[in-house]
């Protein structure tokens, strides 16, 4: 197998330089008879649109969880730039524009001849878009920018009018229900509050009682400090009357007591001179032991006072004990359902705060033209004044399709005389 070198190529080509002179000046040419005679303008009429997402936002509300659940609800759907431009091409905005300018009728146009006259684009970085309308007439092509700008703009506010009304409409269905719940929660609480014995109540109970516990607390440290101030006494006392005598011996004359001097001269008929020197002895109690005896027994008295007030101190100490611990595990439990039903009221309360605060902005979106504050005309179509169609575009493609063409066939011709002389041969590109 020959192989073909760049020379030979060239040769090829210089060979057929005419065949690729006449084709191309036959593709110029005919190009050149399309642009000129056949060939319609095309005019680009351009209208631009700004978007600017509106979307009402409540004050944050850091108590309140459940505005941000039902937040959601009465939000605008978050479209994109690509979102707004898909939108504008859609069924019903093209036949808006078909029945607002009769294209139908007028123009026998359809829906899908509508849509490839239309093109949709946004430069990089901004919030524009750009919907170009190219036709043969200017001034239809003006007109179906401006009518479709205008009716893409209804649309998006009729959406999302809807969408707010349907937003308004489930909110407000929540919002009874929630009412209806606050009402249920707080009967509940109102009735567990009128019950007897309630969290005050047992709070107030429980109070007493700890008061009670510790007077008698402290009433029994004095019993005790009393007791051991009277044991003390007493055994002071006791230590005492072991050394004091019982009694005490006294020894006088007889004629100093008158009593006993007259008894004695009238037993014995003596004079009461002759008795002068009888003495007698006289044992009597003494005041000091008795004394002493009847403090030991007063002390021994008090100390067992103060013995059973601190028995039965203690008794009324274990029985407030008692009391406290089950009038704590009592306002325990009714805490626990004080603490149940206040917190079902305060959720039921925060769910209809956020429904009332999402039906309040649903109802200011919906009666607003958000539609038209999301997507502005920013500039109207005018009729252009060129058309947009490149004819020198087209003679120099067609003189580049000539010339391709031409080379082409003159290498097929050529591979073709060579194959007819020697198969073996064979050109490779």
């Amino acid at each position: 197998m020959e192989e073909i070198s760049l020379r030979e190529y060239i040769e090829v080509i210089l060979r057929g330089k005419w065949i690729i002179a006449i084709f191309t000046a036959v593709c110029i040419l005919l190009s050149s008879l399309y642009a000129v005679f056949i060939m319609e303008p095309v005019y680009n009429a351009k209208t631009v649109l700004m978007v600017s997402p509106v979307n009402i936002k409540s004050a944050e509300d850091k108590e309140n969880k459940f505005s941000e659940l039902v937040d959601s609800l009465s939000q605008y759907p978050q479209m994109t730039l690509d979102t707004y431009k898909e939108q504008i091409k859609t069924p019903a905005v093209l036949n808006a524009v078909i029945k607002e300018l009769k294209l139908d009728e007028r123009y026998e146009m359809t829906r899908s001849d509508l849509a490839s006259i239309i093109e949709v684009e946004s430069p990089k970085n901004t919030n524009l878009i750009y919907v170009n309308v190219k036709n043969a007439d200017p001034q239809l092509a003006a007109d179906i920018a401006n009518v479709l700008s205008n009716k893409y703009v209804d649309f998006i506010s009729e959406k999302l009018q809807q969408q707010t009304g349907k937003s308004a409409e489930f909110i407000t269905k929540q919002l009874e229900m929630e009412k209806q719940n606050l009402e249920k929660a707080t009967q509940e609480l109102t009735a567990f509050l009128a019950k007897p014995r309630g969290v005050d109540e047992l709070k107030q109970e429980l109070n007493s009682k700890l008061t009670q516990l510790t007077e008698f607390k402290t009433k029994v440290t004095q019993v005790k400090i009393d007791v051991e101030s009277t044991s003390g006494a007493l055994a002071k006392a006791r230590q005492a009357l072991e050394t004091t005598p019982k009694t005490i011996k006294t020894t006088k004359s007889l004629a100093s007591d008158p009593l006993m001097s007259q008894v004695a001269v009238e037993n014995s008929g003596s004079q009461l001179k002759n008795l002068a020197g009888l003495q007698m002895t006289d044992e009597q109690l003494n005041p000091a032991y008795t004394s002493l005896l009847t403090a030991v027994k007063n002390y021994e008295i008090t100390l067992a006072q103060y013995t059973t007030q601190l028995d039965s101190l203690k008794r009324e100490i274990e029985a407030r004990q008692k009391e406290i611990e089950q009038l704590q595990a009592e306002l325990a439990e009714k805490e626990n359902q004080f603490e149940i039903l206040n917190h079902e009221v305060e959720l039921a309360k925060q769910t209809r705060d956020a429904y009332q605060q999402k039906l309040k902005e649903a109802n200011i979106k919906q009666s607003a033209e958000i539609g038209r504050s999301s997507v502005i005309v920013v500039s109207d179509a005018l009729p252009p004044a060129r058309p947009v169609s490149n004819k020198k575009l087209i003679v120099a493609i067609a003189g580049v399709l000539g010339i391709m063409i031409s080379v082409f066939a003159v290498f097929f011709m050529e591979y073709w005389k060579s194959s007819g002389k020697d198969p073996g041969v064979q050109v490779e590109g």
